[in-house]
């Protein structure tokens, strides 16, 4: 659950980052890089909830 909730915050904190650089930036190389950095904090982000998911019915027991 703390490898869940370390996803969530680092997830949030580089994706609002991105998003004032893609702002700052615009249409530069710097624009492209946060675009990817945007991309990786929505990643984080998924990857935390499918985490959380496993812990509360994970899937292992079911197979």
């Amino acid at each position: 659950m703390i490898l869940a909730i370390i996803c969530l915050v680092l997830g949030i904190v580089i994706g609002a980052a991105s998003i004032w650089a893609i702002g700052a930036a615009s249409f530069t190389v710097l624009g492209i890089l946060a675009g990817l950095g945007l991309a990786v904090g929505g990643a984080l982000i998924v990857a935390a909830w499918a985490l959380t998911a496993d812990r509360i019915s994970p899937t292992s027991r079911k197979l």
